[in-house]
């Protein structure tokens, strides 16, 4: 089979749910475990959006600033649950990176919509009973793993 074709089928050709479900339970997914990650990544993109004052007023120190605000007031809110982020340091310099990539050096007037871009593309990635590619399960299991292991 031709090389191409098979990196095209890894981000477009849908599994069988049978195989997606080998996949979880291969690797030890558990679905509440999902549910709750996604709702972190989730929350979090809402606060980062729904404080954020907008490039003109935001330098590179007031972005670093501004994420790390964001990360500290959503791990005290979720201790209160007894859900615990401060060791979760693979996780959070990844979701930094996606957040800086996606968001914060974007420049563009619409950052709402790329913030309710990011949330959907995270709850569809997140949500266990969506079919998926092949990218969509090898991510889904990655989040997993930085914010689980």
């Amino acid at each position: 089979m031709d090389k191409g074709y098979e990196f095209l089928n890894y981000f477009k050709k849908i599994l069988p749910k049978e195989e997606i479900e080998v996949f979880y339970k291969t690797h030890k997914i558990e679905e509440p475990k999902v549910i709750l990650l996604s709702n972190i990544v989730t929350s979090l993109f809402t606060l980062i959006h729904d404080t954020y004052f907008g490039d003109e007023l935001m330098g590179e120190d007031d972005k670093e600033k501004h994420f790390e605000w964001c990360w500290v007031k959503l791990t005290n809110d979720l201790m209160y649950v007894n859900v615990f982020l401060e060791d979760k340091l693979i996780f959070k310099k990844w979701i930094k990176e996606t957040c800086f990539d996606i968001f914060y050096n974007v420049k563009c007037a619409e950052k709402e919509d790329i913030i309710i871009n990011m949330k959907n593309l995270w709850e569809t990635i997140l949500d266990m009973n969506n079919l998926k590619t092949k990218s969509d399960v090898d991510l889904l299991i990655e989040i997993y793993k930085f914010y689980y292991i």
